[in-house]
């Protein structure tokens, strides 16, 4: 109930952080719910209690193995969100643990958590590392999966078009199921993917452009490339997207492109 009536004082703007060292204590609770709300509290103040919160570091990485994924997604959610270095190395083998988890949503916040330590980290020989673990989430199945390791890899190596390579029909033509902020990291990537690997379409074009409706697709066939034809099909679906922010990556992605 405590807990409860903290988050609420939170959700009304109120500085709770004054609470933090018993807070941390409720991480190790019997009780699932209260490690849960313990977690959202602690992801809120990370910085206010750092101090606390690193001395619960060992308990973070116990609850990794929590039966509830919820739980093991909040644990890795927290560890990531401490801003010191001293506990980058728990991130790592956190990321590291959680990388074969059952649950797309343990996965999606170890990708996250990967962003979060390439922030912190001073040289990419440490963020290099990271990369395995970033191109098996990539070769994932689950969209949930997916949606968080694009983000990272947008983050951490948007030219590193090798990790997008055996993805890239499966991404056009599952693009439209992924969440907005996923397309939106998704576009970006294939921007890059496409300036990099497909001909400028308008140097080999013997088509009349002016006379050629923009939703045409089968004025060029002869001369675009199969997959970039689907890519620009694909995109052209999120046109019509209520996030404004997809509209926009939709757009460039076309303006530069097409």
């Amino acid at each position: 109930n405590g807990l409860k009536m903290l988050l609420a004082m939170m959700s009304k703007g109120h500085n709770v952080s004054e609470f933090a060292p018993m807070v941390v204590q409720e991480v190790a609770s019997q009780d699932p719910l209260g490690r849960q709300l313990a977690y959202v509290y602690l992801n809120h103040y990370a910085d206010d209690a750092l101090d606390s919160i690193v001395l619960s570091v060992n308990t973070f990485q116990r609850s990794l193995t929590d039966s509830d994924p919820i739980t093991r997604a909040l644990a890795i959610k927290v560890m990531s969100s401490i801003r010191s270095r001293e506990v980058l190395p728990a991130v790592k083998d956190a990321v590291q643990q959680v990388a074969g988890d059952a649950s797309p949503y343990v996965k999606k916040a170890a990708a996250f958590a990967i962003i979060k330590a390439a922030e912190l980290s001073e040289d990419t020989s440490e963020t290099e590392e990271y990369l395995p673990i970033l191109e098996r989430f990539l070769n994932d199945e689950n969209l949930i999966t997916f949606s968080g390791a694009i983000a990272a890899y947008w983050s951490l190596c948007p030219d590193n078009i090798e990790f997008l390579h055996p993805r890239f029909r499966w991404i056009c033509q599952n693009m439209s199921k992924l969440d907005a902020w996923a397309q939106v990291f998704t576009l970006r990537s294939l921007t890059v993917y496409a300036r990099y690997c497909f001909k400028n379409p308008s140097q080999d074009a013997e088509v009349d452009e002016s006379h050629v409706a923009f939703w045409d697709e089968s004025a060029q066939k002869d001369t675009m490339s199969p997959d970039l034809i689907l890519l620009l099909s694909s995109t052209k679906k999120l046109l019509m997207s209520p996030n404004p922010s997809v509209v926009l990556a939709a757009v460039t992605l076309l303006f530069y492109c097409g």
